[in-house]
Formats: C-alpha cells, sequence, structure tokens
C-alpha cells in the first residue's frame, strides 16, 4: 500500500515568475504592435496572450513530476463511498506515495 500525502502548492517565486511571463511577454508584444501601429502586431499579441495563458495554466495546473523523487506521476480517481465524487491522486512508482491534489471531481458513470 502505498503512504498518502497532501500534493505541496507551488513556491512563490515560481508563481511569482509565472505571473510575470503572462504579463510581460504579450504586453511586450502590444507595446511593439502600439509603437509600430500594425494591426498584424496587435493580433499576434492577442494570439501570444491566449498561447501564454494556456500554457502557464497547463503547468500550474496539471503536474507530470513528483515533488520528493521527480519521477512521473500517474492520475487516477478514487471513488468517496457510495456517492459520484471521487478525489484526483497522483501516484508515484518510484517513491511509493500517492500525493493527494485535494480536488474531488464528479463522474457520471460512476456506480
Amino acid at each position: 500500500m502505498m503512504a498518502e500525502r497532501p500534493l505541496p502548492r507551488l513556491s512563490a517565486i515560481k508563481t511569482i515568475a509565472m505571473f510575470a511571463c503572462a504579463v510581460v511577454v504579450p504586453a511586450s508584444f502590444g507595446l511593439t504592435a502600439v509603437h509600430y501601429q500594425s494591426h498584424l502586431l496587435v493580433v499576434l499579441s492577442a494570439l501570444v496572450l491566449i498561447a501564454v495563458v494556456t500554457g502557464l495554466s497547463y503547468l500550474y495546473f496539471h503536474r507530470r513530476r513528483c515533488p520528493k523523487c521527480g519521477g512521473l506521476l500517474a492520475y487516477r480517481d478514487e471513488l468517496l463511498g457510495d456517492s459520484k465524487r471521487s478525489r484526483c491522486l497522483l501516484d508515484c512508482v518510484t517513491c511509493q506515495i500517492t500525493w493527494d491534489t485535494g480536488d474531488t471531481c464528479e463522474n457520471d458513470d460512476a456506480a
């Protein structure tokens, strides 16, 4: 049986760095577009904003590495009693730890 631990939060420095990237990169494209008065650059800056925010949210919310050993994590759901709700867990096969994300989801096909 695997030991179960709560998944630690991201450090403040990583969170601030992600936020800075989400603001600085699109803002620099936007300022360049305004400076050159180009509609193409305005569209490109909007696309860059969407890509950066999507990429950073994926990195922030979807962890793939174990905080202890750096191994890959496998996602699984664990049903809570007789309900359709389940806990979202991440298993590390290398160090035999189940990381609890603290999130719950509702399954329509359960029970």
